[in-house]
């Protein structure tokens, strides 16, 4: 396309004579190029960015925005200095009717204590869990069976001692124990130090005994007791099993 509008450029220069009436010959003018307009040509490829130019002014200040949230709490200042003493203000009144209601209450929760106490007293016998409670005394058995030296050493390592009833009232109450478990009760009573003299665990001497007829009679070298259901007592030999129930 450049080519031809060269060639349209070439053909179009024409040289021009002139005749000047006064002189006999003729001079070259000036060539004359006529050039016509080409067809536009095709864009070309983008160029580069241009250098950065100088910062403008600055503009007008814009409106006031909205109020940002609250920053955080700043660290606590100085401890500020002690202010003046108040006037001393005039003597207060004491009630007395809260405390005096609170030594009734207690009063009377002593009171009913008390009686709770003598209640079980005049009762004298209170099932408890695995056992009864007679007077200041517990019998307790888990079931287990065992010789005198098992029994009496299971009944130690629990804080108590081998059953040994010192009345009647105890007595039966290990009769009922034994009559719920259906199996003879080993007494912790025993003659193994003096034979036919018959000691508590703690060495005194039996002040309460419900043997049964003829008995004791040391068949054998018996020297611990067993009760039966009906209450008595029979001496046996300590190596047999019986149904373990320690006192506390």
């Amino acid at each position: 396309m450049y080519l031809q509008a060269f060639f349209i450029v070439v053909l179009h220069i024409i040289p021009v004579k002139t005749t000047v009436p006064d002189q006999s010959r003729c001079e070259d003018k000036v060539n004359t190029c006529i050039i016509r307009d080409g067809i536009p040509g095709a864009n070309g490829l983008p160029g580069r960015d241009g250098f950065v130019g100088p910062k403008g002014e600055n503009g007008e200040q814009g409106l006031r925005g909205i109020q940002g949230p609250p920053g955080k709490a700043g660290p606590p200042g100085q401890k500020g200095d002690l202010g003046p003493i108040g006037e001393k203000g005039s003597p207060g009144s004491c009630d007395d009717s809260e405390l005096n209601l609170l030594k009734t209450q207690i009063k009377d929760l002593q009171m009913e204590m008390k009686n709770l106490k003598e209640d079980i007293k005049k009762e004298k016998v209170l099932r408890v869990p695995n056992g009864i409670m007679v007077g200041e005394k517990t019998f307790q058995t888990d079931g287990s069976r065992g010789t005198y030296e098992i029994a009496q050493s299971k009944c130690a390592q629990s804080g108590g001692v081998l059953a040994s009833p010192r009345n009647a009232l105890e007595n039966s109450a290990l009769v009922e124990i034994m009559n719920s478990h259906n199996i003879n009760v080993l007494l912790g009573i025993n003659d193994m130090q003096t034979e036919g003299t018959f000691k508590y665990p703690d060495g005194e001497i039996i002040s309460f005994a419900n043997w049964n007829a003829n008995e004791p009679n040391d068949a054998g070298g018996e020297d611990c007791v067993e009760i039966f259901g009906t209450g008595k007592w029979n001496d046996i030999p300590c190596r047999l099993e019986r149904l373990i129930v320690c006192e506390y």
